[in-house]
């Protein structure tokens, strides 16, 4: 009855669940609806915007070009007038150009020459008024020819030897100015209007409205805070009303036009405007349709993904209470890898670190596949070269790796790949566990038939049975102290002398000797700490571990490591030196290595001797290289001055340990004079041109990033100027070695005029 009444509970647990996760997915789906709509409307208005600049360029360059050609006619007209030829004849060769349509002239006498003959315009409009105006472009005006036609007028007055002899008028049809936008305005989907905003005549409508006025508005119904007077008192801004005859909202962006007192307005309708925003709320109400159907597959998946993980918790919940008997029931460790090995259905399971922790657990049906021998060291060596790399590339504590013979791996690892063939392994699942002194524990599965739980139990239960093996060494650690390096779990002396009494009795084939002595340990300690130094130290002995695993590996002093290697080859150790040496430099260490290799064994020590001698040549070369670089970084900096008188020479020696060097300069005639290390700027006897010494000196020494500021100096004006103020010159500067540099110019008021002293020092 109880397990009913938890999973009816649980049943309605899931439903409420995804009762209120339906109405908050409703919730944000007419937000983001909404959403998605006010930034449509915001989109609209900007995309209005964007679009009106474009017309507003494209008009007014267009009424620009045609002034601009009225006035070259206007210059024809004048040159023919002066020629005393009849200069009207501008008006019968006219071919309609940009939107000028026609020309005409308006004389003195207030009449027009047109293409029709001279006519009386008297009356209608003035010659002296029109040249006052000057070039301009009126608004919507009637046709002085002809008073039914309404067009637009550009005028400019035509000039002789300074008179005004006539007005050149390019007259604008309203319907080519139509034609010319109407198509450009349909192809964004949008309605151009251009009216006077004094008057509020509509000189554009692409719309086809048939307005003649904008007040024609006024009467509209406007959206939100928008209002006819609001967008008549602002020279430009946005609107949006319903239109009557489209029964939907009109969105509108209006701005001045750089041509008398035009206005331009830009329109798109709402369906335009939301065309793109109905498709997208369309597709997230079926979006939203599916994820509620999706909602009750989560669930089920989700309460299935609840069962698997209690059976996984429970499991692990088990295993923990053996790995607490651990230390008692040494049986333990066998009988929780078999638990984990059933648990994931696999073939076998495995624990080993690099303190040479090695337990297995084959089933039984399985156990000639058991590996041995060469393969498992091969087999754990590439796992704790996974291991090692994953730690590098991700730094955390505990990674679950899963290696699978497949495609991948062939072309990354092919050796790899082959031997997992040859020993039927299709699959590794392993956690790895690093601690800070590069210490790694592998726990891991071979051929699990549940990789997903698989993952999850080891993820889970991989510290606590790190611990618990931890804590089993730990109280063995007494009997094995003896003949255990206490920092680096090494064996120590005690044990290599025992092993190389074992060593001359079994005289193995095929050994090797490597010698690993540590460089600059003393130093390492002094600048950072013994903890720093034995840190180093744990490093380099789990390394080594890692490198030679399941070999003899010894700890002889406190900087000395030593290993046997049983069956191998000099050209394997020569691999694996090149490994160690490359981990060291990836740290930062300096390491000397020395290695001896005998087919037959017949003198240990001797074979021991060769390597150690092998290992002080190679610290010997380490010191010499490192020596060699002092000494060329000392002469390329600094050569003191000496001078025979030992109190002089004793003072610039203690000089020269923060002064680099000392120069007279005159800045009058740029003469240099050497006072101490003359070799730092690259001073030679012969060279007596400071200017050209100091350049030299700023491209071949100084960092790139100071040479400007550093040039400066060289502005002798500018530095003398300054000294007379009593400001002493100084500059901190990088060299192009990473180090950095301080130089001052001081007045030597004792000598000639000009002369100062310019001091190099150590920043």
């Amino acid at each position: 009855m109880i397990r009913k009444y938890k999973k009816a509970k649980r049943s309605r647990s899931i439903i409420l669940y995804t009762v209120i996760v339906s109405i908050l997915l409703s919730i944000v789906c007419l937000s983001m609806i909404r959403y998605i709509y006010q930034n449509a409307e915001e989109e609209a208005f900007e995309s209005l915007h964007m679009q009106t600049k474009q017309f507003k360029e494209d008009i007014q360059l267009q009424i620009k070009s045609d002034i601009e050609n009225l006035v070259t006619l206007a210059n024809v007209a004048a040159q023919l007038y002066e020629k005393d030829e009849d200069f009207t004849v501008v008006i019968d060769s006219f071919e309609e150009i940009g939107l000028i349509a026609d020309v005409g002239i308006l004389l003195p006498n207030n009449t027009m020459e047109t293409r029709k003959g001279r006519v009386s315009v008297a009356g209608k409009i003035d010659f002296h008024e029109e040249v006052q105006k000057g070039t301009h472009t009126t608004g919507k005006v009637s046709d002085l020819t002809d008073a039914k036609r309404e067009i637009i007028r550009s005028a400019t007055p035509i000039v002789s030897k300074g008179e005004t002899i006539g007005i050149l008028y390019g007259l604008i049809n309203l319907n080519t100015l139509n034609e010319r936008y109407r198509n450009l305005a349909d192809s964004l989907d949008a309605q151009l209007y251009v009216y006077e905003r004094e008057k509020g005549n509509i000189l554009l409508d692409t719309f086809r409205s048939n307005r003649k006025n904008i007040a024609e508005l006024k009467e509209m119904q406007y959206k939100d805070d928008f209002s006819y007077e609001a967008m008549m008192e602002t020279e430009k801004g946005y609107t949006a009303f319903v239109s009557p005859l489209l029964r939907e909202t009109l969105y509108l962006h209006y701005s001045p036009l750089d041509i008398e007192d035009w206005q331009i307005m830009l329109a798109r309708t709402e369906k335009q405007v939301f065309a793109n925003a109905h498709h997208i709320a369309g597709v997230l109400f079926m979006i939203f349709a599916l994820m509620l159907l999706l909602m009750a597959v989560y669930f089920v998946a989700v309460f299935r993904s609840e069962m698997r993980r209690n059976e996984v918790m429970k499991k692990a919940s088990e295993i923990r209470k053996l790995l607490l008997d651990i230390n008692q029931q040494h049986s333990n460790i066998t009988q929780t890898l078999e638990t984990i090995a059933v648990f994931s259905n696999a073939r076998s399971a495995v624990f080993v670190d690099t303190d040479q922790e090695d337990h297995n657990y084959i089933s039984a049906n399985n156990a000639e596949k058991l590996l041995g021998g060469k393969d498992r060291s091969y087999f754990v060596a590439e796992l704790f070269r996974y291991a090692t790399e994953i730690h590098q590339a991700q730094g955390a504590a505990v990674s679950v790796i899963s290696i699978e013979a497949n495609k991948y791996l062939r072309k990354n690892n092919p050796e790899f790949y082959r031997f997992l063939l040859d020993h039927q392994i299709e699959k590794v699942i392993f956690s790895a566990i690093t601690d800070k002194h590069n210490h790694i524990g592998i726990l891991g599965v071979l051929n699990p038939q549940k990789p997903i739980r698989t993952r999850k139990l080891l993820y889970d239960i991989s510290i606590c049975f790190s611990i618990a093996i931890y804590n089993k060494k730990k109280l063995n650690r007494t009997e094995l102290a003896a003949e255990t390096d206490s920092m680096t779990g090494l064996k120590n002396r005690l044990s290599y002398n025992k092993m190389l009494d074992n060593l001359k009795e079994t005289q193995p084939q095929n050994l090797a000797c490597v010698y690993v002595d540590v460089n600059e340990l003393h130093l390492y300690n002094n600048r950072l700490g013994h903890a720093a130094g034995d840190e180093m130290l744990c490093y380099i002995a789990n390394t080594l571990k890692e490198l030679f695993y399941g070999n003899s590996l010894y700890r002889l002093g406190g900087d000395e490591f030593l290993a046997f290697v049983e069956n191998t080859s000099a050209e394997e150790i020569r691999g694996i030196v090149a490994c160690i040496e490359e981990q060291m430099t990836l740290m930062n260490y300096h390491i000397a290595v020395g290695t001896a290799f005998r087919a037959k064994t017949a003198d240990v020590e001797e074979m021991v001797k060769e390597a150690e001698k092998r290992m002080y040549e190679k610290k010997a070369q380490y010191y010499q290289n490192k020596e060699q670089k002092v000494l060329v970084d000392q002469e390329d900096d600094i050569t003191a001055t000496r001078t025979g008188i030992d109190e002089i020479d004793a003072l610039l020696s203690v000089l020269k340990e923060h002064y680099c060097g000392v120069y007279r300069v005159s800045l009058r005639t740029n003469a240099v004079h050497r006072l101490l290390m003359p070799a730092y700027l690259g001073y030679e006897e012969n060279e007596n041109d400071f200017a050209s010494l100091f350049s030299k000196y700023i491209g071949e020494r100084v960092n790139p990033d100071f040479h400007r500021a550093i040039m400066s100096f060289l502005d002798y004006g500018a530095i003398e100027t300054q000294l007379e103020e009593g400001v002493v010159p100084r500059i901190t500067y990088k060299k192009i070695d990473g180090e950095m540099r301080i130089l001052s110019v001081y007045p030597l008021k004792q000598g000639e005029p000009g002369d100062t002293l310019w001091v190099f020092a150590r920043a």
